[in-house]
């Protein structure tokens, strides 16, 4: 057999002749070890791509859909077969064995802490409850499902004595701060619906509510100041005959202080009867 020199490769992959003086012969059999890309050696092979398309290892891919693409190794920065991992976040693509959902999203990197997967994100989230419930889709940021939606008051408040909720309601959160709690309203002096908690006095589910509002400003008999605040131009003492039921009889007491020759009492300005507000 004729000995022949083998051909060198420089960094680029080129094939160099060295030392070849003849061309082999069609009957020259010359057994040569298979030469793998992954054998080259590549300087600027950049293990920080942002993805696979930035590789220098990509320009020997020929199938955008090969799941064992040549990739620039990070420990040796050499170009190597491996799952492919396009965004180059680390972790290879679900669809070729990996946990990564969305191998185009680096933000998506289906890591087992915190992970975002592709059964979350773009799904419909929700935050609030009952009538305060808004609707968005999933977010990932940083790696971990997050939901835009932010609660919201609707201002919905039921006017009718014992109606239920709305369907598809299933709570009262009057104003949307995530506690589940029935409503009080009232107007205020510029003419807008506040509604808030009201205690519960039971005397009120037996007696009228001039009368409940009656023994109510009695308590702030000789505290002119305090009475003062329960104005009409203030905020209202208010209870309700009980919490728990929708349309509840609800008593809104407006108090006003007497003359000082009387002691300064406390009488009745206006009492309103409602009812306990529910969405």
């Amino acid at each position: 057999m004729k000995r022949v020199a083998l051909p060198d490769f420089d960094r680029l992959g080129v094939a160099r002749a060295v030392g070849m003086t003849a061309l082999l012969s069609i009957s020259t059999v010359v057994f040569v070890g298979s030469c793998t890309v992954g054998n080259y050696e590549i300087a600027d092979c950049n293990p920080m791509a942002s993805t696979l398309v930035t590789d220098a290892c990509d320009k020997f891919n020929t199938d955008p859909n090969d799941c064992m693409p040549y990739q620039c190794d990070r420990t040796t920065l050499r170009c190597v077969k491996a799952p492919r991992d396009w965004d180059r976040d680390g972790y290879p693509d679900s669809r070729c064995g990996g946990t990564d959902c969305d191998d185009r999203n680096p933000l998506i990197t289906g890591a087992t802490n915190g992970e975002c997967s592709c059964s979350i994100a773009g799904k419909r989230c929700e935050t609030g409850q009952g009538a305060c419930k808004r609707f968005a889709s999933y977010a990932c940021q940083n790696n971990v499902a997050v939901c835009p939606a932010l609660a919201a008051d609707p201002n919905d408040w039921r006017p009718s004595a014992y109606a239920d909720a709305p369907s598809g309601y299933s709570s009262e959160d009057w104003n949307c701060d995530g506690n589940v709690e029935r409503a009080c309203c009232y107007l205020n002096s510029n003419g807008t619906q506040i509604c808030q908690a009201c205690p519960v006095q039971n005397t009120l589910c037996t007696s009228d509510v001039p009368a409940v509002c009656s023994s109510i400003c009695k308590t702030m008999n000789g505290n002119s100041a305090a009475c003062q605040a329960t104005s009409q131009s203030g905020t209202p003492k208010i209870v309700t005959c009980s919490d728990m039921l929708c349309g509840s009889k609800v008593a809104i007491c407006y108090c006003a202080p007497g003359e000082w020759w009387q002691g300064f009492p406390c009488n009745v300005q206006k009492a309103i009867e409602d009812r306990l507000k529910c969405r």
